[in-house]
C-alpha cells in the first residue's frame, strides 16, 4: 500500500493547503541513550476530501522539558488543531503537564487539544491498529509527496518514517510509525465527529464527547 501513495515528483510546498487541518501524533520515550526507543512527533495534514498527507516528523532523544517545548513549537508552527499523545503509565505525568499547558494556550486564545492514547493489543488490530494504515494506503487515502527528497539520500524525519514503515514490525525502530498512527487515529476520529466544521466556525468542542477508540476505522472521503 505504501508504494501506491508515494510520489517523488510532486513537492508538498507546491500543493494548495487551503482548508486543511493539521493533527499531531506523539510517541514518547524518556531514555536518552542511543539505541533505545526515541520520542517522535508527527504532523499529519488532512485536506477537504479527507486525504492524509505527512507534513513533518521530528524524532530524537529528548529530555521531558524539551519534548513539551517541541510539541507546542511544532503545534504552533503548523497550526495543529489536536494532538494524540501516548499515555501509558510511564508517560502519565508528561501527558498531564502537556494538557495543563494546552489549557493555558487555550485561555490565551490558541486552541490546541491534547488527548492521551493508551496503547495495547489494539495497535496490532488489522483495522484500528497500525496495520490499518496500510489498508488506508492501499485504498489510496494517503498522499505522500516527496518531491525534493531523493530516495536513499534524504535523511529528514519523513524519509526516516518511510524507512521505518517499510520495515515495520520487524525493524529495530518504529517510533515514527507509532507517532504517525496516533496522528492518523486522531484525524479519523475528528473527521467522524465533524470537527473540521466545528473548527471552521470557531466553536469549542467537548473533549469528553469524542470517540471510542474501538470504533475508529477508515476515514471516509467526502
Amino acid at each position: 500500500g505504501l508504494k501506491k501513495c508515494v510520489d517523488y515528483s510532486t513537492n508538498l510546498s507546491t500543493v494548495s493547503q487551503d482548508g486543511w487541518n493539521y493533527i499531531m501524533g506523539v510517541d514518547l520515550a524518556f531514555n536518552t541513550t542511543p539505541g533505545n526507543p526515541r520520542t517522535a512527533i508527527f504532523i499529519l495534514g488532512i485536506d477537504k476530501m479527507g486525504f492524509k498527507y505527512p507534513i513533518h516528523c521530528r524524532v530524537g532523544y529528548f529530555k521531558p522539558q524539551a519534548i513539551i517545548e517541541y510539541i507546542f513549537a511544532d503545534g504552533e508552527r503548523f497550526g495543529v488543531l489536536s494532538a494524540r499523545v501516548e499515555n501509558n503509565s510511564a508517560q502519565e505525568a508528561l501527558v498531564q503537564w502537556t494538557k495543563a499547558k494546552s489549557k493555558e494556550q487555550k485561555r490565551a486564545g490558541r486552541k490546541f487539544r491534547i488527548k492521551g492514547h493508551y496503547t495495547g493489543g489494539q495497535k496490532a488490530d488489522p483495522v484500528h491498529g497500525v496495520p490499518g494504515m496500510s489498508v488506508e494506503m492501499e485504498a489510496g487515502k494517503w498522499r505522500i509527496l516527496l518531491g525534493g527528497h531523493p530516495p536513499g539520500e534524504c535523511t529528514c524525519g519523513i524519509c526516516e518514517w518511510i524507512e521505518e514503515l517499510e520495515g515495520y514490525p520487524l525493524g529495530e525502530l518504529y517510533d515514527t510509525v507509532m507517532a504517525s498512527w496516533f496522528a492518523s487515529v486522531e484525524g479519523t476520529s475528528l473527521n467522524r465527529i465533524g470537527i473540521r466544521v466545528l473548527h471552521s466556525h470557531g466553536e469549542d468542542f467537548d473533549e469528553e464527547s469524542l470517540d471510542d477508540p474501538e470504533k475508529i476505522g477508515d476515514i471516509e472521503s467526502k
